[in-house]
This record gives structure tokens, sequence and C-alpha cells, in this order.
């Protein structure tokens, strides 16, 4: 319909030999598709904007859920090595006193083998880095999140790879 509106007030400058008042429509209709064009513009940015709000919140959300599983992971690890050493000290203490093999020193043994090492978790990262790190628009936290990820537990693995002197 209002293609048509503008069509017939163009036909009828033209018909009335009235070019400059055509000319004047012709910019108005020009300036009219541009401020369009323009409008659409920006919706389309603040659409696209809005986009990489949400993948943004839901990578964060992802690496928040990795990082809580790891610190699980570590505090379960941590019990564990606990009770792994203390059963090396009863064993310690066995031998040091010279005492007799019994049920609780054959447990001890038994439960040495259970020594924990961290495997972290790396998914929601693998998928930051895959989306692009630039993603997340903090500077500084993107920085922590690198660091803890490509440093930090890069040098927990290490350090357990170079001290883990038993194999089992």
């Amino acid at each position: 319909r209002m293609i048509k509106f503008f069509r017939n007030i163009r036909r009828d400058l033209m018909e009335q030999n009235k070019t400059s008042r055509y000319f004047k429509y012709a910019i108005g209709e020009i300036v009219l598709v541009v401020i369009g064009i323009l409008i659409a513009l920006q919706i389309n940015n603040w659409n696209e904007n809005r986009k990489l709000l949400k993948l943004e919140s839901n990578l964060l959300i992802d690496v928040m859920a990795n990082l809580e599983a790891n610190k699980k992971m570590l505090e379960a690890g941590l019990i564990r090595n606990k009770k792994t050493k203390d059963d090396y000290e009863i064993i310690l203490n066995y031998i040091d006193n010279d005492l007799p093999y019994d049920s609780i020193v054959k447990t001890s043994f038994h439960s040495i083998r259970n020594w924990h090492s961290p495997f972290f978790t790396f998914t929601a990262y693998e998928s930051l880095k895959s989306k692009g790190l630039e993603t997340i628009k903090s500077d500084s936290l993107r920085s922590k999140i690198i660091n803890l990820y490509e440093v930090d537990y890069e040098l927990a693995r290490k350090f357990n790879e170079e001290h883990s002197e038993y194999k089992f």
C-alpha cells in the first residue's frame, strides 16, 4: 500500500510538470530509505551484541561449572591422600617399632595404592578457545581464566608427574 501511495505521488508530480517539487520529493524518499537502512543496521547491531552477551554468559557459566567440578575433585583427592598419608604413617610406625603384622597394617598396605592424582576438566575452556577467547569482554577476567588453565593447571599436572614416586 505504501509503495502504491508513493508511486501515485510521483506520477502526479510528473504529470503536472512540477520538476522542482518532484526533485524535493525524490530527495525526501532517498532520505527515508537511508534512515530506514540505518535503523535496520542499528537493530541488527543490537541483536548481534545481545547474541554475543548471551554466548559470553553461557561460556562463563560452563567455565564456572568446570571450576566447581575441579574444586570438588581436588577436595575429594585431598581427603583420599590424607587417608593414604595416614596409612603410610601407620606402616612406618609398625616398621620403626618392629610391631607384628596384623589386620591394621594389612589394611594400610592395601590402602596406600589409592593416591589421588588430579585430572582437571577442560571442556568449557576448550569450548571458549574454539569460540574465541575475545568472547570474554573483561580483559582481566579473560587473563585470569587463561592463566588458570594454561599456567596453574599445567604446573599442577607437571608437578604431579614429577613427584609421583610410585606408579601403581
